[in-house]
């Protein structure tokens, strides 16, 4: 099942840029460009249980599941 992967921080540098570039994600001058701003809105498959724990362990943050959307839990959430 393909999944929206949005996040809940808005900055990034080094690694973390890095980690969230091979995501999908667009960074520009440190700051995260969402799909509303570009062309680009990350997607993921998601397949099995498996799949997502792969994706929390490589994130190394908590998920926030819905039914369209996995968001990493990596700032915050209203």
């Amino acid at each position: 099942m393909k999944f929206k992967l949005t996040s809940a921080k808005s900055f990034y540098d080094g690694e973390q840029a890095a980690l969230m570039r091979s995501l999908g994600f667009v960074i520009e001058d440190g700051t995260l460009i969402d799909g509303m701003k570009s062309d680009v809105e990350p997607e993921i498959e998601i397949g099995s249980l498996e799949d997502l724990l792969a994706l929390m362990k490589k994130v190394g943050e908590p998920l926030i599941l819905y039914p369209s959307e996995i968001c990493i839990y990596d700032g915050y959430v209203e």
